[in-house]
């Protein structure tokens, strides 16, 4: 699984978000929670990089995950999500993987869970990408022959969303997942987001 954790949360105002607590506990760890069946997470670091591997460096050990988990800097965040998700390309192993925000604190091990289930099911689609009440959602689980055709966009990454790639170069499965969680397309954008 790879969380995007480099963002320079500009509408948020105060800081880098995910590091942020929202009821208890900060923004990323329930990106990390979600992961918690996976063999290996890379957190893409970025904007406030000290602080995103500081919270993650507490995660692993206050929760103790049973699974590993390494951070990677993207020099160039600024240019985009875009150019975080390509960054942690270069870390995984010619195999299938996922990518996941790290401000979406409905995301829980149940949902990935159960995407992983329907993504291993069938090899007729290059992409699963979840939906809730018609909001595009996270994770969204990839083939690894996808992985080139995503590094390829490296260049254009200010002009180009993750979204637009995956809808103009892959096939895609959308599945709903409305009735496992009302608010998963929640994301923090703003610091008024966090009910303080």
């Amino acid at each position: 699984m790879i969380v995007l954790a480099a963002g320079l949360s500009s509408r948020f105002g105060e800081g880098q978000k995910v590091i942020r607590k929202y009821r208890g506990k900060p923004l990323l760890y329930y990106s990390l929670d979600a992961c918690s069946h996976v063999a290996e997470t890379i957190v893409v670091t970025g904007f406030e990089r000290e602080n995103v591997e500081e919270c993650v460096s507490k995660y692993k050990n206050e929760e103790k995950p049973p699974f590993k988990i390494e951070t990677v800097h993207n020099e160039i965040y600024k240019r985009g999500q875009l150019s975080s998700a390509i960054k942690a390309l270069d870390k995984i192993a010619d195999e299938d993987f996922a990518y996941c925000l790290s401000d979406i604190p409905y995301v829980n091990e149940k949902i990935v869970s159960y995407l992983k289930d329907e993504f291993l099911s069938s090899c007729e689609f290059d992409v699963l990408r979840p939906v809730c009440h018609l909001n595009l959602c996270h994770p969204v689980f990839f083939r690894s022959h996808c992985k080139d055709v995503i590094k390829s966009y490296l260049p254009y990454c200010e002009n180009k969303k993750l979204n637009d790639i995956i809808s103009e170069k892959f096939i895609v499965r959308e599945i709903d997942v409305s009735q496992m969680s009302e608010r998963l397309f929640f994301d923090v954008d703003e610091i008024s987001d966090l009910g303080l």
